[in-house]
């Protein structure tokens, strides 16, 4: 062995001595070389190194940070001409760039074709909510130039709308104008500007490069601005707007904004048509907000982004601490929803806070509920429970047998009804263990008041211990703390699974990271839908034999997740939706 090894050692010193050869070898030839050739080329070739040297430098540090307009530089956002006609003081403005050269467009139009019955209804619902139907009718013609926009100007009963759709034959769009036109038509002039009124009172006018049809008030408000009539200032210069735009994501195929006024007249109002997104926009403390819509060939995605003023009191997700999300790393892959907030405990006092202000009807009976557990069991919830939350907590819906992780179908045989799961980290073990074991009782008289003498039993799940409570042959409610975290269920398979070591975790699932993983990494809040999964369970529960719903099935089981996150500081409200779409 002893010559072997000394063998191996020769063997090696020549391969070394060989290859530090070769270099030199190199090295002499090409220094040879060099010195054989005239001076003149010798300049002439380090003149030439000296400008590929340049652009290789030039490609690898300058061209990813050039303007998105040149070649190689970042992605732009869509083109926008239209804004520079759109008065500063508009309530809303909502804009396309609808050119198939696009690649938005075009992803766009790939998606929505996997969905075309739901996509003909929303955008049918869209253009009826804007007055927009001469603006889609626009995007067949050919003078069509790509974009289309709409805007609301004016306050209260007196707001108008006026649409704006982009052209390249201004004949062209005379001609369409006309053929849309009711009734006999005006013409009058406007700053120079030619503008046409129908029998019903909607004028049209050609302006720059865009079509503007809409109420004539509205039309002359874009012709004054298009004009550089005194006072008549653009949208695109006012700096909130240009503050909430840039926020949004560069890749989109279509944009909105409103403004402080906007928000006031369409959001916060309770009878207002879009009062179901006030919490998406604090509209008590925005002082404008864009919309983007953008598209990737396995879905659509959503960003808001409210622009904040710091002295105004936070709205409904100034409740919620921010986290990073790690709980998902704990629940079980098949989870047909998941949300997450951090700071249980303070998010919870906070929550009541504000429904003390906002619903004192909800924040009274929560008082009283509160008041009757720290009588009965000398508990106070938020004194003892509560504190013992920390970092973060995550609510979960579990099948209670796994679904098929390809398909997402509900199985075949067993319970139906998915269970519960709530999971918080960063738990005061005891705190919580003595909290809890006080509250036994009235938490399962509130479950079955016909219960006699509800007991917890203590079971051993593996290296877990955990308290069931057996309400029925199918229900149980089990709680336990491990490892600093503190899991509550109406099932024992959620102990079972984590006894069984919590493999492949909803964390490491494609669906959940592909609905996510464009999300901040910081967040006040998370949510996750297995749509598939969500739906296939409503089939089998009787949705499947509603003739409304089978209209849209075969669109609607399209739909395979979505991804919901919000971000907030002091200046910035962010909101997240990926919507992932086989």
């Amino acid at each position: 062995m002893g010559d072997r090894l000394q063998a191996l050692r020769h063997l090696i010193s020549d391969l070394l001595f060989v290859l530090g050869r070769f270099p030199r070898a190199v090295a002499g030839g090409i220094a040879g070389f060099w010195r054989s050739l005239p001076i003149v080329a010798r300049r002439r070739l380090v003149a030439a190194g000296g400008v590929i040297v340049v652009v290789l430098l030039f490609a690898g540090l300058a061209v990813p940070n050039l303007p998105c307009s040149l070649p190689g530089g970042d992605e732009c956002a869509p083109e926008d001409d239209a804004i520079e006609l759109v008065p500063a003081g508009a309530l809303a403005y909502v804009h396309a760039n609808l050119d198939p050269e696009t690649d938005q467009a075009a992803e766009v139009v790939e998606v929505a074709g996997r969905m075309p019955q739901v996509s003909r209804q929303l955008i049918g619902q869209v253009a009826t909510l804007l007055d927009a139907g001469a603006p889609l009718g626009a995007a067949s013609e050919p003078w069509f130039g790509g974009e289309a926009a709409a805007a609301v100007l004016g306050t209260g009963a007196g707001a108008e709308q006026v649409q704006l759709v982009e052209t390249t034959d201004a004949a062209g769009a005379r001609r369409y104008a006309e053929s849309i036109a009711a009734g006999v038509t005006e013409a009058s002039t406007h700053r120079e500007v030619e503008i046409t009124e129908d029998g019903q009172g909607v004028a049209s006018a050609v302006v720059g490069d865009f079509l503007a049809l809409g109420a004539p008030g509205a039309v002359r408000a874009v012709v004054d601005v298009a004009t550089g009539a005194e006072g008549a200032d653009a949208l695109v210069g006012d700096p909130v707007a240009a503050e909430a735009f840039d926020a949004l994501p560069e890749h989109r195929v279509a944009d909105a904004y409103l403004s402080r006024d906007g928000i006031e007249t369409l959001v916060a109002a309770p009878a207002s048509p879009l009062s179901t997104f006030e919490p998406l926009v604090d509209a008590s403390a925005s002082r404008g907000a864009a919309v983007a819509l953008s598209a990737t060939d396995d879905g659509l995605s959503v960003a808001i982004r409210s622009a904040l003023d710091p002295e105004s009191e936070p709205g409904f997700f100034g409740a919620f601490e921010e986290f990073e999300p790690e709980l998902p790393g704990n629940l079980q892959p098949d989870a047909l929803a998941y949300l997450g907030l951090g700071q249980p405990g303070d998010t919870a006092s906070a929550l009541l806070r504000q429904a003390t202000l906002r619903a004192p009807g909800i924040a009274a009976g929560a008082a009283e509920l509160v008041r009757r557990i720290r009588g009965r069991a000398e508990v106070d919830l938020e004194g003892d429970l509560l504190e013992a939350l920390g970092g973060e907590a995550a609510l979960a819906v579990i099948p209670r047998e796994p679904l098929d992780p390809e398909a997402g179908a509900v199985p075949a045989t067993g319970a139906l009804t998915p269970y519960m799961e709530l999971l918080a980290g960063e738990v005061d073990d005891d705190l919580a263990r003595d909290a809890l074991a006080r509250l036994q009782e009235p938490i399962a008289r509130s479950l079955d008041p016909g219960l006699g003498a509800p007991v917890f039993d203590r079971r051993r799940f593996g290296d877990l211990d955990a308290q069931v409570l057996r309400l029925s042959p199918v229900a149980q409610l089990v709680y336990a703390t491990y490892e600093s975290k503190l899991m509550i269920a109406n099932d024992a398979a959620a102990v079972e699974w984590l006894a069984e070591g919590g493999e492949d975790a909803l964390a490491e699932t494609d669906r959940y990271r592909e609905a996510v993983d464009e999300l901040p990494d910081e967040l006040a809040l998370l949510a996750y839908l297995d749509l598939r999964g969500l739906l296939s369970y409503a089939e089998r529960s009787g949705l499947a034999e509603d003739s409304a719903y089978n209209a849209f099935a075969p669109d609607l089981r399209r739909l395979d997740a979505l991804g919901f996150g919000v971000s907030l500081d002091e200046s910035l409200l962010a909101v997240d939706l990926r919507l992932l779409v086989d």
